[in-house]
C-alpha cells in the first residue's frame, strides 16, 4: 500500500469546519478528549473563520431553542393542536448538544460573540429544565473565568440575574451556580471600595451558602467551603479594605442561622462555623462563646445537629492552644 501523500493545508483555516462532526459524529472519542481538541482548535484558528462558524452554530441554537418553545406552550395549551412536533427530549438534547460546542469555542471568541453566547444562556439561567440550567450556569461560570474585561462591565448585571434566578435554581445547577458566585465575590473583593456590594452580595446570598454546606454532592459542597472561606478572606483581609471587626460580623450573621427551626438550616450554620473557625484563629474565641448554645443544641438529640456540633467542637480542640483548651475543658 503507497503512503498516503501528505498535503500541506492551512490549520487555521481549516479547523472550524472539523468541529462539528468532531463534535457531533464521533461517539467512539471520549469526551473529555474531543472537549480539548476543539478548545486548542478554537485557540488557534483565523478569527474570521471561527466567528462565522460560531455565529453559525447560534443561528441553530435559536432555531432549536424556537422548537423547545413551540413544543413547551402546545402542552400547556391542551386545546392547541400542531402537527408534526418534534419530540422534546431529542430537540433539548440538541439544544444541549450546541451549547456546549459553543462554549468549547470561547478561546477563539472575542467579545462580540461572548456577548451573543451570554445572551443566549442569560434566560436559561431560569430553564424549567435542569439540565439547560445546569449548562447555563457552567457557561457563564467559564465565561466569568476566561474572558478578562467581561465581569466588569456586567457586575450589577449578573448580580441581579443570580439574585432573580434563585428560587427557581435546579440541584443539578448548583455547583456551577456556585462557581459563578466565586468568581463574583473574589471581582467584589479586589474593587477599590468593596464595602457597600460586600454586604449587598453576604445578606443575598449567604443563606443559600450555608444550606449548600449540605448538600448531596461532594463538589457542590467544596465549592461552598471554598465560597464562604473566600468571603471570610475578603471580610477579614486588611489589604483589600477588609478589618478583623468585619470577620467577626459575617460570623456572627453565620451564629444566626442556629436559632432557625430546621434542623437542616442550624447544622448547616454550624458547620459554616466550624469551617470559619478552622480557617480564621481570629474566630476562635468567639466560637468559644457559642458552646452554651452548642450543647443546649445537643440535648434536642437530632442527628444532624448533634453530627455538625462535634465538628465544631473537634476544631476547638484541634486549633486551641493549651491554655486556652483547659479553660474550656470542662464544659467541653
Amino acid at each position: 500500500m503507497s503512503p498516503i501523500p501528505y498535503v500541506d493545508v492551512d490549520a487555521a483555516v481549516l479547523s472550524p469546519f472539523l468541529l462539528r462532526p468532531l463534535w457531533l459524529l464521533i461517539p467512539s472519542m471520549p469526551r473529555s478528549r474531543k472537549s480539548t481538541t476543539i478548545r486548542l482548535f478554537a485557540s488557534i484558528s483565523n478569527r474570521e473563520a471561527m466567528n462565522e462558524f460560531f455565529q453559525n452554530n447560534m443561528v441553530d441554537l435559536l432555531k432549536v431553542t424556537k422548537q423547545v418553545l413551540m413544543v413547551r406552550e402546545s402542552k400547556e395549551a391542551s386545546s392547541m393542536h400542531v402537527d408534526n412536533l418534534p419530540d422534546e427530549a431529542s430537540i433539548a438534547r440538541a439544544r444541549a448538544r450546541m451549547l456546549d460546542l459553543a462554549v468549547l469555542l470561547l478561546p477563539g471568541l472575542d467579545e462580540e460573540e461572548i456577548n451573543v453566547l451570554y445572551s443566549a444562556i442569560k434566560h436559561a439561567l431560569q430553564d424549567e429544565e435542569g439540565l439547560m440550567q445546569k449548562k447555563a450556569y457552567k457557561i457563564l461560570s467559564l465565561i466569568l473565568m476566561e474572558s478578562e474585561g467581561f465581569l466588569p462591565k456586567r457586575l450589577d448585571e449578573l448580580l441581579q440575574l443570580i439574585i432573580m434566578a434563585t428560587s427557581s435554581c435546579h440541584f443539578s445547577a448548583k455547583r456551577h451556580r456556585l462557581d459563578c458566585l466565586y468568581f463574583l465575590i473574589v471581582h467584589i473583593s479586589k474593587e477599590t471600595s468593596p464595602e457597600q456590594r460586600m454586604r449587598e452580595f453576604v445578606s443575598a446570598f449567604l443563606t443559600e451558602i450555608l444550606l449548600s454546606l449540605k448538600e448531596a454532592n461532594k463538589k457542590t459542597r467544596n465549592k461552598a467551603y471554598d465560597l464562604l472561606v473566600e468571603i471570610g478572606r475578603a471580610c477579614g483581609d486588611e489589604e483589600r479594605g477588609g478589618r478583623t471587626e468585619k470577620l467577626h460580623q459575617l460570623f456572627s450573621m453565620v451564629a444566626g442561622g442556629m436559632v432557625s427551626e430546621t434542623p437542616h438550616m442550624v447544622s448547616a450554620s454550624i458547620k459554616g462555623l466550624a469551617r470559619l473557625a478552622y480557617e480564621f484563629s481570629d474566630l476562635i474565641s468567639a466560637a468559644y462563646k457559642l458552646l452554651p448554645s452548642s450543647f443546649l443544641l445537643l440535648q434536642r438529640r437530632n442527628r444532624e445537629i448533634v453530627k455538625a456540633n462535634l465538628g465544631l467542637i473537634k476544631v476547638l480542640v484541634a486549633k486551641s492552644k493549651t491554655d486556652g483548651l483547659e479553660t474550656h475543658l470542662k464544659g467541653i
